[in-house]
């Protein structure tokens, strides 16, 4: 038997340094911005809300478990080395999600690593991103049943794709695996609820009690858009099915989620015939009313590594904190990732004003 390799966390080799640099939160941007402006924060959502109570419970604990993330002073693990007597003080993470960049980023590198080292075949693998209209984006930030629907007839959609270019293959009675992960931001932090699917070019053939994979070709522009359109289609007939069941909503004023989805839905309304859609402007990408594809993105079965970076993409914290700048003058400044249409590189995150239905 071939010896296996080296694990990620194997000890390092005798005589080497091995030297823990505590991490100092306090010292950054993002922390001292968290910590000036918390209050304030907390104290315009009660404003703006009408219940007067404000953001949720959990809000309000995340950004005080961060303000406590990496401090000694709320708590720490004594490490003692009976050799040598020395003592290494390690303080308590936060592990929350969604703000803290360093527990943020150990969770994704981990998942990351334990993915291809132990569950993803080698296989080729391409990622599917799912974006949708902005007003149905928003409504699915607000309501967790909805995003749970969209989501997943969007990965049905895949997965019929997949079973259909099995049986041109002459396969039937198929298996498809997918790895879903939902970003709810953009690169400006701005609320974009979207979906990085990462899928194997490959069915999976029930053989006895084991799955053997069959690699598929990659997928056409034209069968980009045909995955485009069925997400379309699936998602408004679910709609359409919630519509027909609650009689009483046409005897009522609608409530803002059942307006932002049919505000999202109102061009989708008609039949679309895919012969009549425009070409793609890159390729594997597709676009049908606001339901975007792109499929462009694909690796060999022999790059592990850049499995493992695209799958740290895809769960990366939603904030860089190395794009965060404190200008001389005092002004905040969070670098963009690409400049805006209008050549605008940079904002100042504390003078936008949130639009909040709280």
């Amino acid at each position: 038997m071939a010896d296996a390799a080296p694990s990620r966390s194997a000890a390092a080799p005798a005589g080497a340094a091995c030297t823990y640099v505590q991490r100092r939160p306090e010292r950054t941007v993002l922390y001292q911005l968290v910590r000036e402006q918390l209050e304030t924060f907390l104290e315009q959502g009660r404003a703006r809300s009408a219940h007067g109570e404000g953001y949720p419970r959990y809000v309000e604990q995340t950004f005080r478990r961060y303000l406590q993330c990496g401090i000694l002073a709320y708590g720490c693990a004594r490490l003692h080395c009976a050799a040598c007597g020395h003592d290494l003080f390690v303080p308590f993470s936060c592990k929350s999600r969604g703000l803290c960049p360093s527990c943020q980023g150990r969770r994704m590198g981990e998942l990351a690593a334990t993915l291809v080292d132990t569950l993803l075949p080698a296989l080729p693998y391409r990622q599917w991103v799912f974006t949708y209209p902005h007003a149905l984006r928003r409504a699915m930030a607000q309501e967790p049943k909805l995003l749970t629907a969209v989501l997943g007839r969007s990965l049905r959609t895949l997965a019929a794709y997949q079973r259909r270019r099995a049986r041109v293959l002459g396969l039937d009675g198929v298996q498809t695996a997918a790895l879903c992960a939902l970003q709810r931001f953009g690169s400006a932090i701005n609320l974009n609820v979207h979906a990085h699917v990462i899928a194997p070019d490959a069915v999976f053939v029930v053989d006895g009690e084991a799955l053997r994979p069959m690699v598929l070709p990659p997928p056409t522009d034209a069968e980009v858009t045909q995955v485009a359109l069925g997400v379309h289609r699936r998602v408004c007939r679910l709609f359409a099915r919630r519509l027909d069941q609650d009689e009483a909503a046409a005897e009522r004023e609608p409530t803002p989620l059942e307006s932002a989805v049919a505000e999202a839905l109102a061009p989708a309304r008609r039949m679309l015939q895919t012969e009549a859609w425009p070409p793609p402007a890159r390729p594997r990408c597709a676009s049908v009313d606001g339901f975007g594809v792109h499929a462009n993105v694909a690796l060999t079965a022999e790059d592990r590594a850049g499995l493992e970076h695209l799958i740290r993409y895809a769960l990366r914290p939603p904030l860089a904190h190395t794009r965060l700048k404190r200008l001389p003058s005092g002004r905040i400044r969070y670098q963009l990732k690409r400049p805006w249409y209008d050549g605008v590189r940079w904002f100042d995150p504390l003078r936008i004003s949130p639009i909040v239905n709280i």
